[in-house]
């Protein structure tokens, strides 16, 4: 089931292709959220519009199986 929720600041999620990645900053615009820098495991940012969020077909990632791959 994919997420249709908004993102969360700090959480892990899981694409569809098994990519972990981390919602590392939101921007607000106008008090309205416009925009998010994403952090993927191999430390590859990419900022994305937040209509882009809401097309990704994601998963909140589980934090017993993140502490396997990552120090936070």
């Amino acid at each position: 089931m994919s997420l249709t929720e908004d993102p969360v600041v700090g959480n892990w999620y899981t694409t569809r292709e098994g990519e972990l990645l981390r919602v590392r900053l939101a921007v607000y615009r106008h008090e309205y959220l416009s925009a998010l820098l994403l952090e993927y495991l191999d430390g590859h940012r990419q900022i994305i519009a937040i209509g882009d969020w809401y097309c990704m077909e994601l998963h909140r990632d589980m934090p017993s199986v993140t502490q396997r791959h990552v120090s936070t």
